[in-house]
């Protein structure tokens, strides 16, 4: 493997997945980040038309001059490995011309989502990763039987330094953001549906997020119980947890059995996750030690136990984060990232 940098594909800065990869790795060795959807916007013609039909539809020419640029990236800087996320528009050609330039340039793609949403041009360039990190065990074999060569398991973590541990509320602030229950993040109809029965058992709920919570509601009228009219990131991401006695985490269906982002968020700002069922992490976050899982059953039920019991919720708030800050951070993916890489070589 070469001793070039490591190419990050997306903007510096990025709170998502590659960003966080991309703090981690700046720790040990030099990082470009290179923005692919800024390229694939420079390839773009007839302007804010172009834009908007290649945003339903995209337009083969001007994808493929993005990766013809990512070529020509690599070329020039000759990197260790090249990283990408999930449905990434990166061809299978241009990651074979790339090693065909560049073969001791490993190429790795991390998997962050439903294989529902595998599209064709992911599953074409499967077989020409070096490494392909998981965010999902049983995910693992069948990505072996679309191509993958080789396979990690690399599931979410948290970014410690997203979400500042040292991060103090006001007096004010508390007061603002208190409730029982908080939720950050966009609208699904289970988990507005989970939001109102909270609602209905007496809960105080407060949800962060974008307008989408208006638009698609299915009670409009009950959306000033609980929607704060704005999302919230890093710091004040923390405080928000922090006010909350639980944080509910409502897992896609589609995403059974793993985790997903925002079950190691809470545990980076010292929260307390009330979480759907998680069978991939409940061997490392146990029921009722450092996590509080629910059924539909049951979420209520497990929701009122949580905020009269201040005891409990401090002891998994403890354990969640000292598990999380021990073995569940970018920083130790990024370790696992590298081992795994290295121990490929010759």
């Amino acid at each position: 493997m070469s001793r070039g940098p490591a190419i990050v594909l997306t903007a510096k800065g990025n709170p998502g997945l590659l960003g966080c990869y991309g703090r981690a790795l700046e720790k040990r060795m030099e990082v470009i980040y290179w923005n692919l959807d800024a390229s694939v916007e420079r390839n773009i013609k007839h302007g804010r038309v172009g834009r908007m039909l290649n945003s339903y539809f995209p337009i083969e020419p001007w994808v493929l001059g993005a990766n013809r640029e990512l070529i020509i990236e690599a070329r020039r800087r000759a990197p260790r490995m090249i990283i990408l996320a999930g449905a990434a528009p990166v061809r299978a050609g241009a990651l074979a011309q790339i090693k065909a330039a560049c073969p001791d340039t490993s190429l790795v793609m991390l998997w962050p989502d439903t294989l529902l949403n595998l599209s064709q041009h992911v599953i074409q360039a499967l077989p020409l990763f070096d490494l392909v990190g998981s965010y999902s065990l049983s995910a693992i074999p069948l990505l072996e039987k679309l191509g993958a060569r080789r396979v990690e398991f690399l599931p979410f973590a948290a970014d410690l330094e997203l979400f500042p541990v040292d991060t103090k509320l006001s007096v004010a602030e508390e007061s603002e953001l208190a409730s029982d229950v908080c939720f950050v993040g966009n609208h699904r109809p289970e988990r507005e549906q989970a939001i109102l029965q909270l609602l209905d058992a007496g809960l105080k709920v407060k949800v962060w997020g974008v307008d989408d919570w208006v638009r698609n509601s299915s009670a409009p009228r009950r959306i000033q119980e609980y929607f704060q009219h704005k999302p919230l990131f890093g710091g004040d991401f923390v405080k928000a947890v922090r006010a909350s006695k639980m944080c509910l985490n409502v897992i896609d269906p589609t995403n059974y059995p793993a985790a997903n982002m925002r079950f190691f968020e809470t545990y980076a700002c010292k929260g307390v996750p009330l979480s759907s069922a998680c069978p991939e992490m409940e061997s490392e976050f146990p029921d009722r030690h450092s996590c509080m899982y629910f059924d539909e059953a049951s979420m209520v039920q497990k929701a009122l136990e949580l905020r009269d019991d201040p005891l409990l919720r401090a002891r998994i708030a403890e354990a969640g984060f000292s598990r999380t800050a021990e073995k569940h951070t970018y920083v130790r993916r990024a370790e696992h990232l590298c081992d795994a890489l290295e121990s490929r070589q010759p």
